[in-house]
């Protein structure tokens, strides 16, 4: 888990998950593991932690799962609407917190 500023990014790995997911063109697709990546916000009035991106990543059934791999798609995807400067942030703070290969 990472904290900063009243935020937090966490990640939950989910590797003996299964299902279908729709991809590119209507295909659906069959998966075997997925990891999400929440980042939240505290809420100064309620004083709860409040969910503002959220991203997911799959793994194929033809590839082995890797939390390491999980977590860069699945945080990639939940900054793809924040701003420039919160993207910069959490990735550099990611960088520097995580070994990465």
């Amino acid at each position: 888990m990472l904290k900063f500023n009243g935020n937090q990014v966490f990640f939950k790995h989910y590797p003996d998950e299964t299902g279908l997911i729709s991809g590119e063109n209507a295909q659906i697709l069959f998966y075997y593991g997925r990891t999400e990546c929440i980042i939240t916000e505290r809420n100064p009035k309620t004083e709860e932690d409040e969910v503002i991106y959220y991203g997911e990543a799959y793994c194929s059934v033809n590839d082995t799962f890797d939390k390491s791999v999980g977590r860069k798609l699945s945080l990639a995807r939940a900054l793809e609407t924040a701003p420039k400067d919160f993207r910069t942030k959490v990735w550099k703070l990611y960088l520097e917190t995580v070994r990465v290969k």
